[in-house]
């Protein structure tokens, strides 16, 4: 019975040597010649379901499928038929197919790289500008500065210079009291001293009159 099955199933296969097998695919070696559940050898096949069946298989579960053929017919010429190249030419054209979307995502890559170049050729000439704009607006700042601070310099000196004539002034003042102190007489002294008085308060009315003044603004505590 074994012997019968053995050779029932070696109708369907060529021989090839231990080399060629184990160059096999795993799932092709470990394909099984013998039905799991009957025991039987799978030498019919099913169109209907597209699955291989022993004898048994087919009077209980595919008995009223059509079409049931011998699995020595199938194969029979297999590597020449329809559906060998069929089964090529899919893969064929999957494998140009993804190919194709692998080239797509290259392009993609090489566009995003060239947009990112352009963006940071956009932001370089944009920092360029800025710089640029900055650096007039920086040159236009410090010459208003220096404008202001010559402006306000010249009337604090403006205003020095008056100090400092007033201060002569009053050093003057101190040194007519001296010299009439010692050479006039009391009358003389009087007169003088009342003269001089007068003319110390407007000297000090003047000072205050100065601090109101804007330049004095800034400076004056």
């Amino acid at each position: 019975m074994e012997y019968h099955k053995v050779s029932k199933a070696s109708r369907v296969h060529k021989t090839i040597t231990i080399e060629n097998f184990t160059a096999l695919p795993e799932f092709v070696r470990n394909i099984d010649h013998v039905c799991t559940i009957h025991g039987s050898v799978l030498e019919l096949y099913c169109s209907v379901h597209e699955k291989v069946c022993c004898i048994d298989c087919i009077s209980t579960e595919h008995s009223e499928c059509p079409g049931i053929t011998s699995l020595v017919k199938v194969v029979q010429g297999v590597e020449e038929s329809e559906f060998y190249h069929s089964v090529v030419k899919h893969i064929e054209e999957i494998t140009e197919f993804g190919t194709k979307l692998q080239n797509n995502r290259y392009e993609n890559l090489a566009r995003l790289q060239q947009e990112k170049y352009l963006l940071f050729e956009k932001v370089k000439l944009k920092r360029t500008e800025l710089t640029t704009h900055f650096d007039r607006l920086e040159k236009h700042l410090k010459q208003q500065i220096d404008s202001t601070i010559a402006q306000q310099s010249e009337h604090i000196y403006e205003v020095i210079s008056r100090l400092q004539k007033k201060e002569n002034a009053l050093k003057e003042y101190k040194s007519q009291i001296s010299t009439i102190k010692e050479n006039a007489t009391d009358l003389q002294v009087f007169w003088g001293l009342t003269k001089i008085e007068s003319n110390v308060a407007n000297e000090e009315a003047n000072f205050e009159s100065l601090t109101e003044e804007s330049v004095m603004k800034e400076t004056y505590k």
